[in-house]
C-alpha cells in the first residue's frame, strides 16, 4: 500500500514524479549525479504536488542510498532507471537533438552496458525480498541485460517492447 521506490538517474524526474503522482501512497527517492538535474526534478515534483513524498539525493547510481547512514538499512519495493546505455562510440552518430542531452546521460561505456553492470548488483542490495527492478534498455541489449540480471539472482525476467516493436524495458524480481 505504501511502496518505497528509487528512481536512479532521475533527470527531470519524469518517472519518479509520475510514480509519486499516480501512486499516492508511494515514497519516491529520486537519485542523480547531476545537481542541475535534481533541481529540475524538484521543480517538477512541486509543479505536480508530490514534493512532500519525494526525497532527492545526489550521487552516482545507488551510492546515495548505500552510503548514507539514514538510508542504508532501508529496503525498497521497486528500483527503476533509464540509465545511460549508448555505447560511447555511437554517441556521435545519434540525431543532433539527442546529442544535446548531457553526455553523462547517454554514455553507457564501451559496450553500452557499464551502468547495468554496476546498477543491477547494487539494486539487489537495496531491494526487499520480492522487490522489483525495472530498467530501460537499448533495443539490442535485452539478452545481455537479462544475463546480468540472472547472474545477480533476479528471476522472472521479462522484456517489454516499445510501440515500434523493439525491446525497450526489462524487469525482474529478487
Amino acid at each position: 500500500d505504501a511502496p518505497r521506490v528509487i528512481d536512479v538517474g532521475t533527470g527531470s524526474g519524469a518517472i519518479g514524479v509520475s510514480l509519486a503522482k499516480y501512486h499516492r501512497g508511494s515514497r519516491v527517492f529520486a537519485l542523480d549525479i547531476s545537481l542541475e538535474a535534481l533541481e529540475v526534478a524538484k521543480r517538477n515534483a512541486f509543479r505536480h504536488g508530490v514534493e512532500g513524498r519525494m526525497v532527492f539525493l545526489s550521487g552516482n547510481l545507488l551510492d546515495p542510498i548505500l552510503n548514507a547512514p539514514d538510508y542504508k538499512d532501508l529496503k525498497f519495493d521497486l528500483v527503476v532507471s533509464n540509465p545511460p546505455y549508448i555505447p560511447r562510440e555511437e554517441i556521435k552518430n545519434l540525431p543532433r537533438d539527442v546529442q544535446q542531452e548531457p553526455y553523462l546521460a547517454l554514455n553507457g561505456g564501451e559496450d553500452g552496458l557499464s551502468c547495468y553492470r554496476e546498477l543491477i548488483p547494487a539494486a539487489k542490495k537495496v531491494l526487499k525480498s520480492g522487490g522489483y527492478l525495472l530498467l530501460e534498455i537499448g533495443w539490442d541489449q535485452a539478452e545481455n541485460v537479462k544475463e546480468i540480471c540472472r547472474s545477480h539472482g533476479f528471476h522472472d525476467i521479462l522484456v517489454f517492447r516499445d510501440y515500434g516493436g523493439r525491446d525497450r524495458v526489462i524487469s525482474g524480481y529478487i
